[in-house]
């Protein structure tokens, strides 16, 4: 059986340092009379707020649509904050569905076609494994662009999902 010592700081640990906890020797062993000879060092880190740090869906990073909108962030997101998440898409996507992926990735799928761009709000309540919740997201509309486009590959042509089914050449 291991034993575990619980120590609470007075004050919060601040965000994204790396620390180290050091024992004295001569600190009385639980089996016998022993004590220890040595320093003991424990190093941990403490996380990070909890904050969006990418995304796609934008200028710098398109999105395709038949991709699906990932949100990323620096903490990983308590699954049990998603019951009563609520995601709304404007224009709504068709099989809209929203899911955590890779424990930080908040990912929002569905059928993108159709529309060049679309707004996104997520309501207050995500939070990460800490407790700490996203307040930024409470206020903030975040707006997907895919844009429609063109290709020619031999003697197929592709065309925006959404347009009218023909192709005007000059």
């Amino acid at each position: 059986a291991s034993r575990v010592v619980v120590r609470a700081p007075r004050e919060p640990l601040p965000y994204h340092t790396a620390l180290e906890l050091r024992l004295p020797p001569g600190l009385a062993s639980r089996e016998g009379p022993r004590v220890s000879e040595q320093v003991q060092q424990h190093d941990f880190a403490v996380h990070g707020p909890f904050a969006l740090v990418e995304r796609n869906g934008t200028a710098r990073r398109p999105m395709n649509f038949w991709a699906e909108l990932v949100l990323s962030f620096s903490n990983p997101i308590d699954p049990a904050s998603l019951d009563g998440l609520e995601v709304t898409v404007d224009p709504p996507l068709v099989d809209q569905s929203v899911y955590v992926q890779a424990d930080h990735q908040l990912v929002i799928a569905g059928d993108w076609r159709g529309h060049a761009s679309r707004r996104v709000t997520i309501s207050a309540g995500l939070t990460d494994i800490f407790g700490q919740r996203h307040d930024q997201l409470d206020r903030t509309t975040l707006v997907e662009a895919h844009h429609p486009y063109l290709a020619f590959h031999d003697r197929l042509v592709v065309l925006d999902p959404g347009a009218p089914p023909y192709l005007s050449l000059p």
